[in-house]
């Protein structure tokens, strides 16, 4: 049995069509569905440009830009303003709103994903366990439904914790099947469901998993090495080296997921490991403020700041200002 990277990595060589895609910042959820509800989009490799107020945005697409756009789409998706989900983080229900139903909002997504997976872009770690049985199988009666597979902010769970399985079943999983089934289609685009359906990492892709997804201690295990690895010419060198150890040492969840978007324009991981190296910026060693080359997955540390409350003040204006658009702020 192939694993998932084999089938992404056949999938990836069956598209030789390049699509240059213009989007507006402005309108991201809407210009990219029109896309996606194309039957040939899933079959092209994106090249994406952004626009702002009418001015394209300077970068050459080597995956990084397109991989901005999946995360900010994926983010539109899970905005509680669409309708298309309820519950918080990443334990998210399906709603079958008429308004999704009817324009292909899953069909959407799920083509989004697949698309998403095979550019090596982030994954949708944000279904419940009963829903990806759910997608995988397309069998409802054989799948269990617990409370522990509903989400906590909803009104709808703490009425539920009083009645039967079978209504716990049906709001966890049979109320949703229309939008799973469209959701489903979509996930087949490519035939990427059929064909990995099997695979185990194919969960860790839909379905969050602590061990698997993004944290602070991931970015930490993958930055700390190279940081301490890091050749110094001086002590100033030295000293900023120890000062971006601290920096990361004490991000918080949040913060660690804005550096991973600043540096690889991605919030969620792909499925293949992700590289992550660090240099000092001493091309431009005036620079103040850490700048990420994207396409390369790579972080310039700045020389140019003058005390350590400065340097830690740029680490943060550039999470806050700058996670979008890959430093231009």
């Amino acid at each position: 049995m192939e694993d998932l990277g084999e089938i992404i990595a056949n999938l990836s060589r069956r598209i030789r069509n390049v699509f240059h895609l213009e989007i507006s910042r402005g309108a991201i959820f809407e210009t990219f569905k029109d896309f996606l509800v194309g039957n040939d989009a899933q079959n092209n490799k994106l090249k994406v440009t952004f626009i702002v107020d009418g001015h394209r945005e300077q970068g050459i697409d080597t995956g990084a830009i397109t991989h901005e756009l999946f995360t900010l789409f994926f983010e539109e998706c899970v905005d509680p303003e669409k309708g298309m989900f309820e519950g918080l983080g990443h334990k998210r229900l399906c709603i079958a709103n008429e308004v999704a139903m009817e324009k292909n909002y899953f069909f959407c997504l799920g083509k989004a994903i697949v698309m998403s997976i095979v550019a090596n872009g982030p994954t949708f770690p944000y279904f419940t366990s009963p829903c990806f049985q759910y997608l995988k199988t397309n069998c409802v009666d054989d799948i269990d439904v617990t409370f522990d597979d509903l989400p906590e902010n909803s009104p709808v769970t703490k009425i539920l914790r009083k009645l039967v399985k079978e209504v716990i079943h049906w709001f966890g999983l049979r109320s949703r099947m229309d939008a799973m089934d469209q959701l489903q289609r979509g996930l087949n685009s490519l035939l990427f469901l059929d064909e990995s359906r099997n695979c185990p990492e194919l969960k860790n892709v839909l379905v969050y998993n602590h061990e698997y997804c993004f944290s602070k201690e991931y970015l930490a295990d993958k930055l700390l090495p190279k940081i301490f690895a890091l050749k110094t010419t001086n002590d100033d060198e030295a000293h900023i080296r120890d000062l971006t150890a601290n920096c990361l040492l004490n991000l918080k969840d949040d913060q660690a997921r804005d550096l991973l978007q600043y540096i690889t324009g991605m919030r969620e991981l792909p499925v293949a490991d992700l590289k992550i190296n660090i240099n000092f910026n001493n091309q431009k060693p005036t620079e103040k403020y850490p700048r990420a080359i994207s396409c390369a997955h790579l972080l310039l540390l700045p020389l140019g700041n003058t005390s350590d409350k400065e340097f830690v003040g740029s680490f943060h204006t550039a999470l806050t200002h700058g996670r979008i658009g890959f430093g231009r702020f």
